[in-house]
């Protein structure tokens, strides 16, 4: 699958990174990673922080793939609010997910900290309503107190005031984060391999089999390798593996614009996304650029996503400048991505009863990053032979399992 389109800003600002071999004899190990993007980074650095002998493959460059096509805004809330999660997995369910977002870009703050080079900038967050949709933002935010989340509403007033944002209202969130995502996921990779873990690109896996102890994994170039455990991190190619019911794909379009020397009112950098669906979403990027997504629509193929990305652009530039008019940003690079979404929101995370000795880190949605990281916690602990206690949140076996 065609993940996104040729040229996304990432991939161009940096280029390639590091130079992975592509051939490698049969071999054995603790845990094989699938996918070498962000969530297959964060499981192997963390894996091997513990101890673990570690391969990881990937059929593409290393993070080439979604990391690369990634706007990286990160924030707590999910593609579900608060409010409508709670009704949907319960309310202990959903305040959990909710706060380990937090604990995730918490997580993450701490692991880059002498990390410079890979962008983490901590920041706010604002979920913005479309002009029809204030009492969804009303609702949000007496969940978020009532919950003790940190959050301060912002009315109309406000946001012009603040943000020169013109929308009813605002929920405005104190932890939130950006990232350059391909540079983390090559520094991640470079920390894996320091602590012995053996790196491959362009290698793909054909099949694996299970033999009552372990996994036998064929690669396409003839060779095998066998793990205790093999763990799928290529999102939403994974559907390949566990069948396509447990999420649907959806493509979605994004641009960066040409340096800015200001930004005017919106000066905290303050991660901006919309309710509703489609949303609009937009950050910061380096070089005083704006990063901008948007216009989502479900996806049929990967020609016909890319064949619509200069309408999409400038749909959401208009969409840009009607909310921000004094902005008025010109796109310099655009793309067009594809990614999951689940019907409550919460990523797929664990073992999976068809496929013995095999895990699953498939963090569906719009903030796929945080959930990698809850993915390496949850899958590093079930590895060292524990378990973790937030596992059944966000397993194969949750009642809404499989409602994609």
């Amino acid at each position: 699958m065609d993940l996104r389109s040729p040229e996304p800003f990432w991939l161009i600002r940096n280029g390639l990174m590091a130079e992975r071999e592509s051939t490698l004899a049969d071999s054995c190990c603790d845990v094989l990673v699938v996918g070498a993007g962000i969530t297959g980074a964060l499981l192997a650095e963390r894996l091997t922080r513990h101890g673990l002998d570690v391969i990881v493959v990937d059929r593409r460059r290393t993070a080439a793939g979604s990391t690369a096509a990634s706007t990286a805004l990160l924030i707590y809330d999910i593609d579900r609010p608060l409010h409508e999660l709670i009704d949907v997995v319960g309310e202990r369910n959903a305040v959990r997910a909710y706060r380990m977002g937090i604990e995730a870009i918490q997580d993450l703050a701490g692991l880059t900290r002498e990390w410079p080079e890979v962008g983490f900038e901590l920041r706010r967050s604002l979920l913005v309503a479309q002009p029809d949709e204030a009492a969804v933002v009303g609702r949000e935010y007496a969940a978020k107190r009532r919950h003790g989340f940190d959050a301060t509403y912002l009315d109309e007033a406000d946001l012009l005031a603040q943000y020169g944002i013109h929308r009813p209202c605002a929920v405005k969130s104190e932890v939130a984060a950006q990232v350059d995502p391909y540079r983390l996921a090559h520094r991640l990779l470079g920390e894996a391999a320091s602590r012995g873990a053996r790196i491959y690109d362009r290698v793909e896996v054909e099949d694996t089999t299970w033999d009552g102890e372990r996994v036998i994994v064929s690669l396409s170039q003839g060779s095998s390798i066998e793990a205790k455990w093999v763990v799928y991190a290529t999102g939403y190619e994974a559907a390949q593996v566990v069948g396509r019911r447990y999420a649907k794909l959806t493509s979605t379009f994004a641009l960066a614009s040409e340096p800015f020397s200001s930004t005017g009112q919106w000066s905290d950098g303050a991660l901006i996304w919309e309710t509703g669906s489609p949303y609009l979403y937009l950050r910061r990027g380096p070089d005083g650029r704006i990063i901008v997504g948007g216009e989502d629509l479900p996806f049929k193929n990967a020609a016909a996503r890319d064949r619509l990305l200069p309408a999409k652009v400038d749909a959401i530039l208009e969409k840009l400048r009607e909310m921000m008019p004094e902005l008025g940003p010109r796109c310099e690079f655009a793309w067009a991505g594809t990614f999951g979404h689940t019907e409550d929101g919460l990523p797929y995370i664990g073992p999976h009863a068809d496929h013995p000795g095999c895990l699953f880190a498939l963090g569906y949605g719009g903030n796929g990053t945080t959930f990698s990281v809850m993915a390496a916690w949850i899958l590093t602990e079930i590895c060292l032979g524990k378990s973790h206690p937030d596992a059944q949140l966000f397993a194969f076996t949750r009642p809404t399992a499989g409602r994609g």
